[in-house]
């Protein structure tokens, strides 16, 4: 079944590398996936004469690298042919030769050719599980990771779409992974501190000193003997 078709542009719309006619593409391999629709361009197709294979989806001066990545990344499926991603390593203190073992960020930005045999994103409902993917790389990059594969184990770190930016990192190792990590000791629970009652202030006797106008002072005569008392001027008045 034939699944190219002419599509008719105006002359001032058509894509640089395009083709007039169809018996051009007779035996080209597109280097990646061309979608309904989409003009069939140079820049997508393989040179003439390659044949089918990931060769064809290397860029001009790059090689394709597999690796052995971590199982605990590779069941998870996450990552797919067009992927772009950064190559950690972790070397044993021994290796490494270190007071202790180290990871680091070697790669970044890289793109996956190819998960196990898989060259095709596929269907992303279903995960793709290998424990080796295929990336592309410099030459100087192959070297890089053959090392890496040598010496420890490779993890990756799967990017989002369109980050291009490269991070400095120092590395981590045991000591500042642990760093962080406050040990506490349980605290016992607080009981409610006691109130004690409040203290009783001792009380005064109140003494009512009447107006000096209000007072009477009467003599008293008992025979010979004579005494006075202070009485109120009210009483007396009742008295009277």
């Amino acid at each position: 079944e034939n699944e190219l078709a002419v599509r008719y542009f105006p002359v001032s719309g058509i894509p640089d590398g395009s083709f007039a006619v169809v018996d051009s593409l007779v035996g080209r391999v597109a280097r990646s996936r061309l979608y309904p629709g989409e003009a069939v361009l140079d820049a997508k197709l393989a040179p003439l004469g390659a044949q089918p294979g990931i060769e064809v989806k290397i860029a001009l001066g790059y090689r394709a690298m597999a690796i052995r990545i971590s199982d605990v990344v590779g069941r998870t499926g996450l990552v797919r042919p067009g992927s772009r991603v950064d190559v950690l390593v972790t070397i044993s203190a021994e290796k490494a030769r270190r007071s202790q073992p180290i990871s680091k960020i070697i790669l970044q930005n890289m793109r996956v050719l190819s998960v196990g045999t898989e060259t095709e994103r596929g269907d992303p409902s279903k995960p793709m599980i290998s424990s080796a993917v295929t990336l592309e790389v410099l030459p100087e990059e192959a070297e890089l990771l053959a090392i890496a594969m040598n010496e420890g184990t490779l993890s990756l770190a799967l990017r989002s779409y369109g980050d291009r930016g490269n991070s400095t990192t120092p590395g981590a190792t045991t000591e500042k992974v642990l760093a962080g990590v406050a040990v506490s000791k349980p605290q016992p629970a607080r009981r409610p501190a006691r109130r004690s009652p409040p203290r009783r202030q001792p009380t005064a006797p109140v003494v009512v000193t009447p107006p000096p106008d209000s007072t009477r002072v009467i003599e008293i005569y008992r025979g010979i003997r004579r005494s006075e008392e202070v009485v109120v001027k009210d009483s007396v008045e009742r008295n009277r």
